[in-house]
């Protein structure tokens, strides 16, 4: 290989290496979400992602939501909290500016903590029937005529 043949391709690198985060590079793309809940055939909300569990999301890191809202007829809504946090590749970028730049603006240093989502599911308290009070018993007033 010529000498300028190996200069452009060690060009080639560092400029891909700059102008691309590690997080984009190494562990960019969606990420597998897992979605569960007990009982299951629930219908869940996570940001534009919807579905019935069991499920499974590819979620783009860019859309990545701190809650799920899961609802099944008959039982109570229950909203969980999803936990994001940065990968730890982004902090590679810290020797590259614009890579870093990169990672955040592209969703790409963002992950969930705990990619398996769950849920369990009340069932909604049955109304009982309404209970009418009895009217109080009738006594006759003293010092009538039935009491002689």
């Amino acid at each position: 290989m010529r000498a300028s043949a190996r200069f452009r391709l060690k060009l080639l690198f560092l400029t891909a290496a700059v102008f691309n985060g590690c997080a984009t590079l190494f562990s960019g793309g969606p990420q597998t979400l897992n979605v569960t809940s007990e009982p299951p055939g629930a219908t869940y909300q996570y940001g534009i992602y919807s579905g019935k569990t069991p499920g499974t999301i590819q979620a783009s890191r860019a859309e990545l939501a701190h809650v799920v809202t899961f609802t099944l007829p008959g039982y109570e809504s229950n909203t969980v909290p999803v936990e994001t946090g940065i990968q730890g590749t982004t902090w590679w970028d810290i020797l590259f500016a614009i890579g870093f730049a990169v990672d955040f603006a592209s969703g790409n240093a963002y992950k969930v903590v705990n990619p398996d989502i769950s849920a369990t599911l009340t069932p909604v308290a049955s109304a009982s029937p309404a209970v009418t009070p009895s009217a109080p018993a009738q006594t006759a007033p003293s010092g009538s005529s039935a009491d002689h």
